[in-house]
């Protein structure tokens, strides 16, 4: 009898400590990119921010765009943020320069493919592209015209439509040159942490 308990009682130990184990790793996948960069813990974080043009928005308040900086301990690394008050709170999204890379050739391609799709006159069609941590832009087509838009993650009210492609590819070469900027400054000034 006491094997038996004693059995039983391993049994469910292990299953709650798998358990655990998987609440810690959906903790983790569902970090973006930055907030996982962002909270190493040992060492010491600093968030360096710099402005850059509002995105225009089809309808209401423009979305605000910056880049930060984050250095961890010897590291740093850059990331391109979007945000825009919503109806109850405020909706970002953040892509590393990275990924930023990724969506400037996707976004390409996107334009391409909405000439395509325009001219086909199909009854509905969307193109998207999503990045690693979830922030997606693309257009639909229908009744004949294209319309773009820009979902972050999460959060409620989290899709804005834009104008045009222009407006997204505009905002996307600011930000890269920016990051490009910065990242030369760093490498000429030693008092800088290294890149």
């Amino acid at each position: 009898m006491h094997k038996t308990s004693t059995l039983i009682c391993l049994t469910l130990l292990s299953i709650n400590i798998s358990l655990a184990q998987q609440d810690e790793h959906a903790q983790h996948a569902s970090q973006t990119k930055m907030e996982a960069f962002a909270s190493r813990t040992g060492t010491i974080t600093k968030f360096i921010d710099f402005k850059l043009s509002s995105i225009k928005l089809f309808l209401g308040e423009p979305a605000q765009t910056r880049i930060r900086k984050v250095i961890s301990g010897d590291e740093s690394k850059y990331f391109y943020l979007v945000e825009r008050q919503g109806a109850a709170d405020i909706n970002s999204a953040s892509i590393e320069y990275e990924d930023l890379l990724e969506a400037m050739k996707a976004l390409a391609a996107l334009k391409g493919e909405a000439v395509k799709d325009v001219y086909s006159k199909p009854d509905y069609v969307e193109n998207k592209f999503i990045t690693d941590d979830g922030f997606q832009f693309g257009y639909y087509v229908t009744e004949g015209t294209s319309k773009w838009y820009l979902k972050f993650e999460s959060g409620p009210d989290n899709t804005f439509f834009i104008n045009d492609a222009q407006t997204i590819e505009n905002s996307f070469n600011e930000a890269k040159k920016k990051i490009e900027e910065i990242k030369n400054e760093s490498a000429r000034d030693p008092l800088i942490a290294k890149e």
